[in-house]
């Protein structure tokens, strides 16, 4: 434990300038005493000279160093993480969402994302998630209103993301629909935050689309990529028959469809089928968006 004085002695910093950072950055925080005296661990000894090495060594101003200094704590973090803590994660959260404490399960989400990076978040406990409320909403355990709930604090998060996710070099333009009576949108929600990582901006329109819109929105918009989503469609012929008249009408559009109904789909749209999982992703974009 160290008091200020001695920290200013160890750092070269002084006291006043210790302080000004405390207050203007809250990076480097150091214990109180119950009268207020600031103490110091050697954990805060060791990022302050960190700070001064980055702001010595590479140029940086200070603000620079210590918002350095946030993003190499955050990595350290999620090294510290593996799979094997995934299932405690979503244990954790499905229960906060099971109880509707609302707050609580918004601050674990924020806890999470400075553990586990977006796209696992995402895929390895969000939709685990949304498989057990599925699960336990079939058995009676869940009400449908339960359901509604739960599901919909899932969506808000992942559309929240995907809504603030800015393409700063935009290779193409690609919508994102759900036709006719379609309404399961988060595999395509997930999707469409994939490819605008990938450079694609997309414009999300979601569920239960008019067909005749979708032809009109690909003619207003330059689009190079529709994505479909169909899981519990009733209108599978109808869809199949707009899928036709599209390849017809736009033989240079790109297109991609999943969902659990792809597997009725005739032979002719084989190559136009995507799975649900990333990995099969990043292959199909570098395969057809090269």
């Amino acid at each position: 434990m160290y008091g200020i004085k001695r920290i200013a002695e160890l750092t070269g910093v002084s006291p006043i300038t210790l302080r000004a950072w405390e207050n203007r950055y809250g990076v480097i925080l150091p214990d109180r005493t119950d009268g207020g005296t600031r103490v110091y661990t050697d954990k805060h000894l060791e990022d302050l000279q960190w700070v001064i090495k980055q702001k010595n060594d590479n140029h940086l101003s200070i603000g620079q160093a210590m918002l350095a200094l946030e993003q190499k704590r955050k990595q350290t973090k999620k090294a510290q993480v593996s799979s094997a803590d995934y299932p405690r994660f979503i244990d954790g959260l499905f229960l906060l969402l099971k109880h509707h404490q609302l707050d609580e399960a918004s601050a674990y989400v924020e806890e999470l994302k400075e553990l586990i990076e977006i796209d696992r978040l995402f895929h390895q406990i969000f939709i685990p998630i949304l498989t057990r409320i599925g699960e336990e909403w079939e058995k009676g355990i869940l009400s449908v209103a339960d359901e509604h709930y739960m599901s919909h604090f899932i969506q808000q998060q992942i559309a929240h993301y995907f809504y603030h996710y800015d393409v700063k070099v935009k290779r193409a333009t690609a919508i994102a629909v759900c036709p006719v009576d379609e309404m399961h949108q988060i595999g395509l929600l997930l999707f469409s935050i994939f490819l605008k990582q990938h450079g694609i901006d997309v414009l999300f329109i979601g569920e239960k689309t008019p067909l005749d819109d979708i032809k009109t929105l690909i003619e207003d918009h330059d689009i190079s990529l529709a994505a479909f989503s169909l899981t519990t469609s009733n209108e599978l012929d109808t869809i199949i028959d707009f899928i036709d008249l599209l390849k017809q009408d736009f033989p240079d559009l790109i297109l991609a469809i999943g969902g659990q109904q792809t597997s009725a789909l005739p032979e002719r749209f084989r190559d136009n089928i995507i799975s649900h999982d990333p990995v099969d992703w990043a292959a199909w974009v570098m395969n057809t968006m090269a």
